[in-house]
């Protein structure tokens, strides 16, 4: 998990968190090595799995038992050995290739990478203590706003989404930059938070409510906006949820929490990759395949219930009488309501799911036709739709 502490303040730019090139070579060689590692015992356990059919069945015959089990006992012996230098010849190239030291372009399809690794393998990136393993922090993008804002102003919290990183709210072709719309025509300040989006939930969600506390002990500001992308939705509600339990005083300035595209109750891709697994996992031949699958982050496994372990999804919301929770969900079907989008949404979340139809509380909905999961992001409809929910 990470910590957080008075260092997450105030925002910084992005940049100042690059690591070096050395912690970058350092980085992803070890996540390389692991890999490689990782394939020939996948590779191994199937070829070992396989081999003992045949075998299982011979050492039961008479006469014939006794043999046959110190052949194989050779044989696996042999094939050990085997492995054993091929990790170890991979080891060694693996190794040659970090000590050449080549360049790593410190462009953003590299920053890409990090965020998507962190989605993917996040929390066995931190628990490696690997360099590429992103911290909770806040960040500030160039043009946004200068250093830490000051007391009392309006601030807005964008949370980005599984895989992704703060960079995702910046839109440098078509598009809208939500930040720079918000703080044109409603004067909030914009701030966005960074994060390893393959730890849990749990650990995010208790992170979050962690820093939030800070800031508003800090800054005191007069107004708290959260906006969350995808997971990022989900981490806000998880905040508001553990301050409100906790008895946290932060929550008191929040007026709004939005969620674009946030899998409330779950995520049918997840759902489905756990019933592969599982399927793989049933049969030993398989079941080393069943173990690749499941070396996918926590933070992925938990989309497949969504915040169905957490907290009630329905009901939450009534806690906290004074926020405004907002639900948007695309639809990759031109009409919103179009069945279709009940099925796959906007192409990763179901409608239901992003939507919550049956929650309580201050809650209010939208759904937008011809709309992908990414396209939240940056869509004028949904930028205009935000402004409609915040005006007085």
């Amino acid at each position: 998990m990470a910590t957080v502490d008075r260092k997450s303040l105030p925002p910084v730019d992005p940049n100042s968190l690059e690591p070096s090139q050395e912690e970058k070579l350092r980085g992803y060689a070890d996540i390389a090595k692991r890999s490689w590692h990782g394939l020939i015992d996948t590779i191994e356990q199937m070829h070992g799995a396989i081999a003992a059919k045949p075998y299982d069945i011979l050492v039961q015959l008479p006469v014939i038992g006794e043999p046959v089990a110190l052949i194989r006992a050779g044989q696996e012996g042999a094939t050990r050995l085997v492995y054993t230098l091929v990790r170890a010849g991979g080891s060694a190239a693996l190794a040659l290739t970090e000590l050449a030291k080549p360049t790593i372009p410190g462009e953003k399809n590299e920053q890409h990478v990090r965020a998507a690794l962190n989605g993917v393998f996040g929390d066995h990136l931190a628990k490696a203590d690997n360099p590429l393993a992103a911290s909770m922090q806040l960040v500030s993008l160039p043009g946004r706003n200068a250093g830490a804002p000051a007391q009392g102003e309006k601030l807005c919290l964008f949370v980005h989404g599984l895989a992704l990183d703060e960079s995702c709210w910046k839109i440098e072709a078509d598009g809208v930059d939500f930040g720079q719309g918000l703080a044109e025509r409603f004067g909030y300040v914009p701030l966005y938070l960074r994060y390893n989006s393959g730890l849990s939930l749990e650990a995010n969600g208790t992170d979050f409510a962690a820093l939030l506390d800070i800031l508003v002990a800090e800054w005191q500001p007069k107004e708290l906006l959260l906006i969350g992308h995808s997971m990022g939705g989900l981490l806000i509600r998880i905040a508001l949820d553990l301050a409100h339990r906790t008895h946290q005083p932060w929550p008191e300035r929040v007026r709004t929490a939005i969620c674009l595209g946030s899998p409330q109750t779950g995520a049918p891709l997840e759902r489905a990759g756990h019933v592969v697994t599982s399927i793989l996992d049933a049969f030993d031949v398989t079941a080393p395949l069943g173990t690749l699958g499941n070396l996918r982050s926590q933070g992925i496994q938990d989309l497949r219930h969504g915040l169905g372990r957490l907290l009630d999804t329905n009901a939450s919301p009534a806690d906290l009488p004074h926020v405004a929770y907002r639900f948007l969900g695309g639809n990759l079907a031109e009409h919103p309501n179009h069945p279709f989008g009940h099925v796959i949404g906007d192409g990763l979340v179901p409608i239901n799911s992003s939507t919550l139809p049956m929650a309580q509380g201050n809650v209010a909905t939208r759904m937008i036709g011809n709309l992908n999961h990414m396209q939240l992001l940056r869509n004028e409809e949904v930028f205009e739709q935000i402004s409609s929910w915040l005006q007085p």
